[in-house]
């Protein structure tokens, strides 16, 4: 039996998926309230159980039967506001699963990181698994969390857990048009005119659950992987999805001294309404970003070969296009 948290979210939701297709038992941990509708076709094929990561007390019933673990729970979230409860949810609840997978005996932990948690080396424009982090103000609250929660994997791992970590890129799939990722499809959807000179690396959804699935089910232990198909221009993304709906795509782009006065309108905007920011000064970063990562790698392990970009924008764009026009 496999134990998935996060499963509710896009990436969790496919690795049920062809985890299932692959013959394997799931138990997937949910909070009381959590939202299931990525999961109505197959939920009743799951054993849930509800509870919270950072009980530590209820750990044992989670991994109850369970002899491998697919760690997908996290917060992503580009507010450095929300640092503290990253901190909490990304790197406690970690902390916590990779101690009771240690007492339970788990005979593999899958750990899905980001490419947020990779190194960038000042004197390249590209990283690999071996390029070293460096603690700095350029690196967003997220990183941080995924970075240090990580560490908790290696750990563990250090001290007798046998664990695997992969870290993808932007994902891009069919999932909740309000969450994560797939805003970037709304965002096109709704006819926004602006983009960033920056670049974007990106993988299908599909990929990502494959990659997980073998390695779990391989003797690979005590690596990371990068999970990246390339990198496209923001201009090239929006105008793929633009085309797979039928949209104007953003056609005004913004850059420098603009994007910083966004970030402040957005500040004053926040303060006086208590919302959400839209605009905050990490998306100014990621904005810019000209960043690639070397998915070398994961290709030669399991001789893969990833999604081509505009078919995996064609067919998120078909599989949200009734959802979004309902």
């Amino acid at each position: 039996m496999v134990l998935v948290t996060g499963a509710n979210g896009l990436i969790g939701s496919f690795i049920c998926r062809k985890l299932l297709a692959e013959g394997y038992i799931i138990k997937a941990l949910k909070r009381e309230h959590s939202d299931l509708k990525l999961l109505e076709d197959i939920q009743q094929q799951i054993t849930w159980v509800t509870g919270d990561l950072l009980q530590v007390g209820e750990m044992k019933e989670y991994l109850e039967g369970v002899e491998q673990v697919v760690h997908c729970a996290a917060i992503v979230s580009y507010d450095s506001k929300h640092e503290d409860l990253m901190r909490r949810v990304n790197v406690e609840s970690t902390a916590n699963l990779v101690n009771a997978s240690l007492q339970s005996g788990i005979k593999c932990f899958l750990h899905v990181s980001s490419v947020a948690s990779i190194g960038k080396d000042k004197s390249a424009d590209i990283s690999t698994e071996e390029t070293q982090w460096t603690d700095g103000e350029k690196n967003t609250a997220y990183a941080r969390s995924k970075h240090q929660a990580e560490l908790e994997v290696w750990r563990a791992y250090a001290e007798g857990l046998n664990t695997v970590i992969i870290n993808p890129s932007l994902v891009l799939g069919p999932g909740d048009w309000d969450k994560s990722s797939t805003q970037v499809f709304k965002y096109v959807w709704e006819e926004n005119r602006f983009y960033t000179e920056g670049k974007v690396n990106y993988v299908d959804v599909r990929d990502v659950a494959e990659v997980a699935v073998r390695l779990l089910g391989s003797e690979i232990r005590g690596e990371r992987f990068i999970i990246s198909a390339g990198s496209v221009s923001y201009k090239e993304l929006f105008e793929t999805i633009a085309r797979g709906f039928g949209k104007r795509p953003p056609h005004i782009k913004v850059k420098g001294l603009m994007i910083k006065l966004a970030v402040i309108m957005d500040k004053v905007r926040t303060t006086l309404s208590r919302g959400t920011p839209l605009v905050t000064d990490e998306i100014e970063q990621i904005s810019k970003n000209q960043h690639t990562y070397d998915n070398a790698k994961i290709k030669q392990v399991l001789d893969i070969e990833f999604t081509d970009f505009e078919n995996t924008v064609r067919w998120c764009c078909r599989q949200l296009k009734p959802e979004s026009m309902a």
